[in-house]
């Protein structure tokens, strides 16, 4: 019988942050830039694609390698500038560069008693 993963799954993902941008990191081994779809609001990315497995041509004993539909939805700390998003891929990880927009926080203001009162 042969393990392995097929299917729908979601890539992992690092998130960076500047004083005036995201970066998001998305690993997507054996996938170009051309296969990935991006879709971006100024609180949120979305990276989907599908990995193919490889035409070998071979009988295979193992399959570990996650093939099929993959989505990441990641929401993001603070608003962005969509319009100046920038995409690379270079080996095997998708690099997404987001500026943050101005006044782009998204945090909520919370008041607390003082608790010397």
């Amino acid at each position: 019988m042969i393990q392995g993963f097929a299917g729908f799954w979601a890539p992992p993902v690092d998130l960076y942050e500047t004083d005036d941008m995201l970066v998001l990191h998305v690993e997507l081994p054996g996938m170009s830039l051309g296969e990935v779809e991006l879709f971006a609001n100024p609180r949120s990315v979305i990276v989907r694609g599908t990995r193919r497995p490889p035409e070998t041509g071979l009988s295979a004993e193992r399959l570990e390698i996650r093939t099929g539909r993959f989505e990441r939805d990641v929401q993001l700390p603070c608003r962005i500038d969509v319009d100046g998003m920038r995409a690379s891929m270079r080996d095997g990880v998708l690099c997404i560069e987001m500026p943050k927009a101005p006044g782009g926080s998204v945090g909520i203001r919370v008041d607390q008693e003082n608790p010397d009162d």
